[in-house]
Formats: structure tokens, sequence, C-alpha cells
């Protein structure tokens, strides 16, 4: 004990505070400006889902880097440091992880399924899709909510209809266009899968019934969780036809 008092210094652990705010205020940069380097929404979600964990990765290799340099002052300073750290580090992995860990135990429940419709506490909605730490409801009127795992683990869960109730339906629509062929059914898709009532995981199939004068006759396969839900993705659909491109 008394090596430990003769080495410690108030310089190492200033050290330790400056190089940890310098490691903080890099990754919050990094974390802002990177993003804006990336010029497709799908890698930028994909960071941005991933970022959580190589922050982590970044900490782990910054307290591994540190720790052998107290050791160096004394076994002691370096053992209290040790403990410190490792302290905090799991105080982050448990705040970081316990979403992930969360995450494979509600899904783990046949339930719990994509286009599943929930009702935990103040949650309700239909569950359209699940990242590493939070799934995507979106509700009645539309809107998209993320929800940590851990927010509704061990809450009761109520399972308001599932994907094997879905049901189908071939509608015939005739476009007046002078689009193509692809990018309107592109357009068409989008309009289709955005609508709450349309099931997430099922992709509606078109096929060109007839294509004469800049007129296309398609014939579209829709599906819904029911016929309430098909009859508003075929009026969402010819309103948006009637409104947006025979107009």
């Amino acid at each position: 004990m008394d090596v430990f008092k003769a080495n410690i210094s108030v310089f190492p652990v200033f050290s330790l505070i400056l190089s940890a705010v310098f490691v903080y205020v890099v990754l919050k940069v990094f974390a802002k400006f990177f993003p804006l380097l990336l010029k497709r929404k799908s890698l930028k979600s994909k960071y941005n889902r991933s970022f959580g964990f190589i922050e982590l990765m970044v900490w782990i290799i910054y307290i591994i880097l540190i720790i052998p340099k107290f050791y160096r002052i004394s076994f002691e300073y370096g053992i209290i440091i040790s403990i410190i750290l490792l302290a905090v580090l799991l105080i982050i992995a448990w705040f970081a992880g316990r979403d992930i860990v969360a995450g494979f135990i509600l899904r783990s429940n046949s339930g719990f399924m994509l286009n599943a419709e929930i009702k935990s506490g103040e949650y309700e909605g239909i569950i359209v899709e699940f990242y590493s730490r939070n799934f995507k409801l979106i509700g009645e009127n539309g809107d998209k909510v993320l929800i940590p795992y851990s927010q509704i683990l061990g809450k009761p869960i109520k399972f308001l209809s599932q994907e094997k109730s879905r049901i189908s339906k071939r509608i015939q629509l005739e476009i007046n266009t002078t689009m193509s062929f692809d990018k309107l059914k592109s357009l068409l898709k989008f309009q289709i899968m955005t609508n709450p009532k349309s099931l997430i995981n099922k992709v509606p199939v078109f096929n060109i019934v007839k294509h004469e004068n800049g007129v296309f006759v398609l014939d579209i396969l829709i599906y819904a969780r029911d016929s309430q839900g098909l009859s508003d993705v075929e009026d969402q659909l010819r309103f948006f036809i009637t409104n947006e491109i025979n107009s």
C-alpha cells in the first residue's frame, strides 16, 4: 500500500479523464457527420443500427490500451483503475445489450412476428420491422414508432391478429400514362406497401393485361389481414392513380 501511496499522482488521473473526453467527442462527431457521406438510405439505416455496437467496441479497445499504463505506475494502482473501468464498461454493456437480449427472448415467442397486431401497455399496432435493439410498430392511423424490446419485456402482450389470417384479392386497374411499366410498378408498389393495412412481407404481384396507346390495364394481386384492409388498400391505390397519375 505504501508503494501505491508513493506512486499515486493526479496527472495519470487527468490523463485518463482527458483521453476519455477526447474519445467521447470523437465518437459524437463521427456519429453526427459520417452519415452525411452516405448517399443511400439503406446504408444510413444500417449505420445507425450498428453504431451502438461500434461505440461499445471503441470503449473496450480504449480500456485495453489505457489499463497497462496504470500498471506501470504500480500494480495496486492498476488493479483499482481496472476495477473502476471494468465496472463502468459492464454498466454501459448492460444498457447497450439489454435490448438485444430482450429482443431475442421476445422473438422466440411464436406469436411475436411480422404483421402480428399487438397491444402492450400504451403501445398498439402492427409489427412491420425487427431490428437488433428495437422493432417498428405502425398504428391504425399510420404513425410509426420504434420501441426498444426492453420496454415491453415482462409486460402482458395481447395478440390481436396474426399473419395466418391474411387474405388476398385481384384487382384490375386502367392507367393512362407515358411512363414505363417498371416505373409505374415501382410507384404502385410503394403505395401498397406503405399502407398500414397491407402485409409488409407479402409483395403485390403485377401483370400487364393490355398496353395500348399509353394505356395500361394491370392485374394486381394485393394482400391484407382482412376484407376491410383489402378495401382500404384498393381505395388508396385508386385514389393515387386518379389524382397523381391519370390527372
